[in-house]
């Protein structure tokens, strides 16, 4: 009996493990109430930048591609009414900002639109950054699961058709200089990733949509960890083929290792690493004081009190000097004695 049970119980838990191995968390909790409040606060914070949008078509256009299906068979097609809705409004020449490995540091730099303009600061991609959702067809109510969607895999991967259609829509609206920041310290469990991959978002659907006539230029942005290693760099590695990649397409490149103003954005959150240390043409901005520098102006300080001690010193005899001299003419001018004997002679 004690078997049996024992059994069971194994059997129990190997089932357990295969079920959250192959689903996830559900779909956000008040999905809808989150993406039309979204929708509606974007408007009011980029209202000289996008025009006026229906929330509420937004969301049935988004509700609709997703609600009351199988997660693993969505498609590109299903999301096509949700970009049209909403558009690409808020995206300008020169200020688009793609993005692989480096969420963190691209968004930090983008400012939500304000130096730069990447997909999640899109009002398509904004609504629904960080949210997780999928369909169901065995919840009447709404056609939504909220209890666990699929794990992510190549047999079903039922964001692509959102996000990868987001790439491919955010591309063919960027125009004149185009920036891509991507990772030189990105690390695997066991082995390194390249910094660019042609099976990337950026790779597969961003890279590819450019319309060459509109794009001017295209900025390598190559990002390192603080206090990581330089896995790549620009000129070798996988950025050596993503230079390559884009000069087949007609479209002109240049490089730049972690740059200025990307490297103090980043360093505002660790100042005392070492790599915050900044040179600029071999001459160290920052420095951290050594023994010997302690110690001259330890010297200097002395010194200078040594200096003013002195100066105070004399200051003083100086003083006494002059009081003791106005002291005694004083006395002479007001010689009462003298000055009776004056009189007694006059009269």
């Amino acid at each position: 009996m004690a078997q049996t049970v024992a059994v069971c119980s194994l059997c129990l838990i190997v089932a357990f493990v295969s079920v959250s191995l192959c689903y996830s968390q559900g779909s956000t909790k008040h999905l809808k109430d989150i993406v039309l409040g979204r929708c509606w606060d974007f408007q009011r914070q980029k209202a000289h930048d996008v025009s006026t949008k229906n929330c509420s078509k937004i969301w049935e256009t988004f509700y609709t591609a997703f609600a009351y299906k199988d997660p693993c068979n969505t498609t590109f097609a299903d999301y096509a009414s949700y970009f049209d809705e909403i558009g690409m409004d808020i995206v300008k020449p020169n200020k688009s900002l793609f993005w692989s490995g480096t969420y963190k540091e691209a968004h930090l730099f983008s400012d939500f639109d304000v130096r730069f303009t990447t997909l999640e600061d899109t009002m398509a991609g904004w609504i629904v950054n960080g949210l997780t959702w999928c369909g169901t067809k065995t919840n009447t109510s709404d056609g939504i699961n909220y209890s666990s969607c699929p794990k992510q895999t190549t047999s079903c991967d039922y964001s692509t058709p959102f996000w990868g259609q987001a790439s491919k829509r955010f591309a063919e609206n960027a125009s004149g200089i185009v920036r891509v920041m991507v990772n030189g310290t990105r690390m695997g469990s066991e082995h390194p990733i390249p910094a660019y991959r042609r099976d990337s978002f950026f790779g597969r659907y961003e890279l590819p949509n450019f319309h060459v006539d509109r794009i001017t230029r295209l900025i390598i942005l190559v990002v390192h960890n603080i206090d990581g290693p330089d896995l790549e760099s620009c000129g070798n590695g996988s950025i050596k083929l993503l230079q390559k990649d884009a000069c087949d397409r007609g479209i002109n490149t240049t490089c730049h290792d972690d740059p200025d103003d990307v490297r103090h954005l980043l360093c505002a959150d660790q100042p005392r690493s070492r790599e915050c240390w900044f040179f600029n043409g071999g001459t160290k901005k920052v420095t951290q004081p050594t023994e010997d520098d302690n110690r001259s102006w330890k010297l200097v300080a002395i010194i200078m009190l040594g200096i003013v001690a002195a100066f105070c010193l004399m200051a003083a005899v100086i003083g006494v000097v002059c009081v003791k001299t106005r002291r005694g003419k004083c006395i002479d001018s007001f010689n009462y004695r003298k000055h009776a004997t004056d009189i007694e002679h006059e009269t």
